[in-house]
């Protein structure tokens, strides 16, 4: 019986003293100095996206967008909110690039659509987390997504009536 009184006060301290070392061991943040470790990718995606050619453009500005997108997501987890608004905006940027060369040259037009619409989903999940204050620049993007979306679906299935011509124009 006098074991038992001896060793439960033994074991309670054993485990509040473990917990606390491993509170100071274990840093609840990195060091916020340094740098993601995407950053290098995206930086290199970022370049390769802005010196493609026009048939890759579109396929290079999307990888560097996802990219840049979770980039940004890291620095907002990190709380470097000004690093993550330029990477978020980056990579709006380059997503709306993709689209516009994507309607331009009529190439990959749905895969390019399909594509925007996971990085739109993925940003608005990413806007949910992040405090009121940061949102509304993130909501904008995510506005400016939905719009170049919209754009290459008209693209794709608006036909002018000049294209038609008027015997085409008669069976309509």
């Amino acid at each position: 019986m006098k074991n038992r009184y001896f060793f439960v006060p033994l074991l309670v301290l054993l485990l509040v003293s473990s917990t606390l070392v491993a509170q100071n061991v274990t840093p609840a943040n990195p060091a916020p100095d340094n740098p993601p470790p995407r950053k290098a990718e995206a930086d290199k995606l970022k370049a390769a996206a802005d010196a493609s050619s026009p048939e890759r453009c579109t396929e290079s500005c999307l990888d560097a967008a996802r990219v840049l997108a979770e980039l940004s997501n890291d620095y907002f987890t990190l709380g470097n909110v000004d690093e993550g608004h330029a990477a978020m905006k980056e990579a709006g940027r380059l997503a709306e690039k993709a689209g516009d060369a994507s309607v331009s040259s009529k190439k990959r037009r749905k895969q390019t659509e399909i594509t925007l619409r996971k990085l739109e989903k993925r940003i608005s999940d990413i806007e949910q987390t992040l405090n009121f204050e940061d949102r509304p620049a993130v909501h904008e993007i995510v506005a400016r997504l939905d719009k170049t979306r919209s754009d290459i679906l008209m693209s794709m299935f608006d036909m002018p009536k000049k294209e038609l011509g008027p015997e085409k124009e008669k069976q309509r």
